[in-house]
């Protein structure tokens, strides 16, 4: 079995279970993060909110890439021996970019966030729209596609398979779909020993839910689906393996 050469910033390594969960923006990771934290046996701390969930220092979860480097070299290498198996859960793409651009871009309100701050203004500058423009969906994937700004690579639209470090089904040992997650709720619950209930969407406080799954339609037409072909090329092709296992 080939192994997967992981984002080391979204590789949460359950050390004494050897294995380790390879979260993706934008698939239920806040739900993830705040389960495996309390499944590891800690408590959430008091008036706790969606912005520190993913503050690795609010929420010190056992990230490779916040680890010693003693302990980095450790984790490349049992996992390039097989001593640690791999997991990850995974979206299908088109609905994954979609509620990120909705999140992100065509409903976000925050004006002190990082996306409204840097990411809004950087894509309004490559299309030439003024500040009160909000970037229509194709336009954010043209931008993305054109890779002028940094941001481009923000890894809430980065793609599943580079933050995976591969876009092959077999070099993990189990991908589930979102579609699956009780499936991988259930096998996280039996390894780690826990009885704790899986943290809903709302689960420190209402959100907004967006159903991209059911905007896929409305969002993507020809120019949309030529870009995000290029794009998220690889991710389509992992999915499509996901679906014939």
């Amino acid at each position: 079995m080939t192994h997967p050469n992981p984002s080391l910033t979204h590789t949460i390594w359950l050390r004494e279970h050897k294995a380790a969960f390879v979260y993706i923006p934008k698939v239920a990771c806040t739900s993830w993060k705040l389960y495996l934290w309390q499944a590891l046996g800690n408590p959430l701390p008091d008036s706790f909110n969606y912005r520190q969930v993913h503050d690795s220092a609010s929420l010190a979860l056992p990230y490779v890439a916040t680890l010693s480097d003693e302990r980095q070299q450790e984790f490349q290498t049992e996992l390039n021996n097989g001593a640690i198996k791999t997991y990850a859960v995974i979206r299908e793409p088109k609905a994954r970019i979609l509620s990120a651009y909705l999140d992100k871009i065509w409903h976000h309100t925050n004006p002190n966030s990082h996306f409204s701050r840097v990411v809004i203004p950087d894509i309004q500058r490559f299309a030439g729209l003024d500040a009160n423009s909000r970037p229509s969906f194709q336009t954010f994937l043209s931008w993305i596609n054109a890779h002028t700004d940094p941001s481009s690579l923000n890894d809430h639209w980065q793609p599943m398979t580079t933050i995976l470090g591969s876009d092959n089904l077999g070099t993990y040992n189990q991908l589930w779909s979102i579609d699956h997650m009780d499936q991988a709720i259930q096998f996280f619950a039996n390894l780690l020993d826990t009885h704790l209930p899986f943290p809903s969407r709302q689960e420190l406080g209402e959100r907004r839910t967006y159903n991209s799954q059911n905007q896929i339609e409305t969002y993507f037409g020809e120019s949309e689906l030529e870009f995000f072909k290029h794009i998220y090329k690889h991710d389509l092709r992992l999915y499509d393996q996901l679906k014939q296992a």
